[in-house]
């Protein structure tokens, strides 16, 4: 049976929450069991207890709060979160939008068997986790300081797109299956990225797309990539190595700080309009600060 109750700010009882079928009409508050949690609410998951969304979608502009030792499963794709902030367990299974999710020292956030998932922020702090299983969109800003790991959950690829800068901090994992299940999935940079993580492993066959205008690759840490492909502009100020393709019909500038490094690259990119040829090899060269440099063969044109 089904009671309403008034609305809650903390789920303090029933230790298997689901929520119930919506009624025929419309209503303020929506309910979960006996307790009733409106869609407005603040809504805390004690240590202890779980809660399963399942039956129906909800739309929760309120912030959802998972404490330490609590856990949230969301298996309706139709499920929709303003605010998310995990510092216990929370599991998608069937594909749902996160909001702004937050995932804090000890949570766990596994986003996977079923469906696609959306973030319009992910932050994901020091002794944070997050495993993502499926096609995955951030809408706004990524910070990262905890790890992240990338797979599919078939041979199928997965796209992985980041809308707003990435910035990963010290402390972040940044992990791609090297082989396998999520070997081929696709990653979609559309604005800034900063890598400065402690560590940075990539796929060698999945492609990298950085495709923002007027962007920059920056950081200290070596953002090796296999294969990169540049269909914005972008300026290199950190370390970008590109081990084994380099290409797309966008704009690539070595800044003066940057580094970029070929190793048995086949280059196979549009280059500025005004680029000479490099007069040791013939290839087109790119712009390198001030001057112009061969990915071919490393000369360098006009530097002073």
């Amino acid at each position: 049976m089904n009671v309403q109750i008034g609305t809650v700010a903390s789920i303090t009882s029933d230790t298997a929450l689901t929520l119930a079928n919506a009624p025929a009409t419309n209503r303020t508050n929506i309910a979960y069991n006996v307790q009733g949690v409106g869609p407005a609410d603040n809504v805390t998951i004690a240590n202890g207890h779980n809660v399963t969304i399942a039956a129906k979608a909800i739309n929760q502009t309120g912030t959802v709060t998972v404490n330490s030792g609590g856990t949230l499963t969301v298996s309706n794709p139709g499920a929709v979160f303003s605010t998310l902030i995990v510092n216990g367990i929370v599991t998608g299974t069937s594909g749902n939008s996160f909001g702004a999710l937050t995932v804090n020292n000890g949570g766990l956030v596994t986003a996977g068997t079923n469906g696609t998932y959306t973030a319009s922020l992910l932050t994901i702090n020091s002794g944070g986790a997050m495993n993502v299983a499926r096609a995955f969109t951030v809408n706004g800003a990524t910070s990262i300081t905890g790890p992240i790991s990338f797979s599919s959950t078939s041979v199928t690829s997965r796209a992985m797109v980041f809308k707003g800068p990435v910035t990963l901090n010290s402390g972040a994992t940044w992990t791609e299956p090297t082989s396998g299940n999520g070997a081929n999935n696709t990653y979609d940079f559309q604005n800034d990225f900063t890598n400065n993580a402690s560590t940075f492993t990539t796929s060698d066959t999945a492609v990298h797309t950085f495709s923002g205008a007027g962007r920059t690759i920056s950081g200290g840490t070596n953002t090796s990539i296999a294969r990169v492909k540049i269909t914005g502009v972008y300026t290199n100020n950190g370390t970008l190595s590109a081990g084994t393709l380099l290409s797309g019909a966008g704009s690539l500038t070595n800044g003066a700080a940057g580094t970029l490094n070929l190793g048995g690259t086949k280059v196979a990119f549009a280059t500025q309009a005004d680029a000479p040829s490099c007069a040791d090899c013939g290839s087109i060269m790119v712009r390198n600060g001030s001057c112009y440099k061969c990915l071919n063969c490393g000369s360098t044109s006009g530097c002073s």
